[in-house]
């Protein structure tokens, strides 16, 4: 629904590029609203008049499909002309919103049809609301409005960030305590007692007991001492025999 319209006359070129101009509603009602032009903006050769046309949208808060989630158009709109128009530099275009609430952003935005959404045109520098209504700037002309949006919370940004980081750090603490794992267990442990080979039992075998006939005898710890051979007799020792009186053999032992 159409709230107010207004035309106005185009400066000379002259004041155009060295001054340029401010046009806004003369309704004292809406006399905050409408647009800044800085010197040398104006395309040179364009001699159409601009003009403001305010608007009531159907629903205060309706819906504004945007860049941003929960975005909601905040005030009257307002269709700049001449369009379409392509300044030379930034202009200032200043919108009316409903009511300035807390915990609430501002930014204007200007509607694209053919696409059925609403580009943001913040300004570039200074506050966005100023004397209780939001300015943006803009390099054209077409329908324009302040949208409201929730308002980031600090933790939005920084605590995002934060968890990502810690998330990262401890996704690489796991890695690095898992390869460790692996590659101690792929060194081995120490063998314990229980894994060593008992050694094999000797084998038996055939020991002399010095009595003309041979015992398998257990090596070993418990295993008995060989028999001690007897004793040669002097004559095997000296070559020769050596008798009693009784003419018997004596041998020395």
């Amino acid at each position: 629904m159409l709230v107010a319209f207004q035309e106005f006359d185009l400066p000379s070129a002259d004041v155009l590029a060295t001054q340029g101009f401010v046009f806004k509603f003369s309704d004292p009602q809406y006399a905050s609203l409408g647009a800044v032009i800085p010197p040398g903006a104006w395309p040179p050769g364009d001699t159409r008049k601009p003009s403001l046309a305010l608007y009531q949208a159907s629903d205060s808060h309706l819906q504004a499909n945007s860049s941003i989630e929960g975005s909601e158009v905040a005030g009257l709109l307002i269709d700049f002309q001449p369009s379409p128009i392509t300044f030379q530099l930034p202009v200032t275009v200043l919108l009316p919103v409903d009511t300035l609430l807390t915990n609430v952003s501002y930014s204007a935005a200007m509607f694209d049809a053919e696409n059925a959404t609403w580009v943001l045109k913040p300004v570039s520098a200074g506050e966005t609301v100023v004397d209780g209504n939001v300015q943006g700037e803009t390099m054209s002309f077409s329908l324009y409005a302040s949208l409201s949006y929730p308002t980031p919370t600090a933790c939005d940004t920084a605590c995002i960030i934060g968890a990502v980081i810690g998330g990262v750090v401890g996704l690489l603490c796991c890695c690095g305590l898992a390869y460790y794992l692996y590659s101690s267990s792929q060194a081995g442990a120490a063998p314990t007692p229980d894994d060593e080979e008992e050694p094999p039992a000797p084998k038996s075998r055939d020991i002399p007991t010095g009595r003309g006939k041979e015992e398998d005898v257990e090596a070993g710890p418990a295993a008995a001492a060989p028999a001690r051979p007897e004793p040669k007799s002097y004559a095997d020792i000296s070559g020769g025999e050596e008798s009693d009186e009784d003419g018997e053999h004596v041998y020395d032992v």
